[in-house]
């Protein structure tokens, strides 16, 4: 697939998932939160973003929510109000590369659909600073 093709491809993709703050159908498709890639806090979590990229952050209802700049696969990662608890997580890919190639997307601990909550694509961005070199 050409490289222009492949990036309005992923960028439909991540637009979707965006969309839905993580809520995509992942037909049971589950793994244990610890292996979800998200990091126990919501600070914890901030503090990985790469140097040059953004994250929408944010309270989102009676929860604090992470969501991933653009990227091939994106992790929503969804913290009780406090910040201090990971309660769910979501990863959604362009393809499906989870459960044995057959879903998309896959959840981990209670499954929180936060785009049933607020409008995650109004979340405010956190950048990371550039740093010369």
């Amino acid at each position: 697939m050409p490289e222009k093709s492949r990036v309005a491809t992923v960028a439909m993709g991540l637009m979707v998932v965006l969309a839905v703050g993580g809520g995509c159908s992942n037909d049971g498709c589950t793994r244990p939160l610890s292996a979800s890639g998200c990091m126990p806090t919501l600070d914890a979590q901030t503090s990985t973003i790469p140097v040059g990229s953004c994250a929408s952050v944010g309270t989102c209802g009676p929860y604090k929510v992470f969501l991933p700049g653009p990227n091939y696969v994106a992790t929503t990662c969804v913290y009780d109000g406090s910040g201090q608890h990971l309660i769910s997580a979501t990863t959604c890919s362009d393809i499906a590369e989870f459960c044995d190639n057959t879903s998309s997307c896959v959840s981990a601990g209670s499954g929180v659909d936060v785009s049933k909550t607020c409008d995650v694509s109004a979340l405010p961005k956190t950048c990371s600073a550039l740093t010369g070199g």
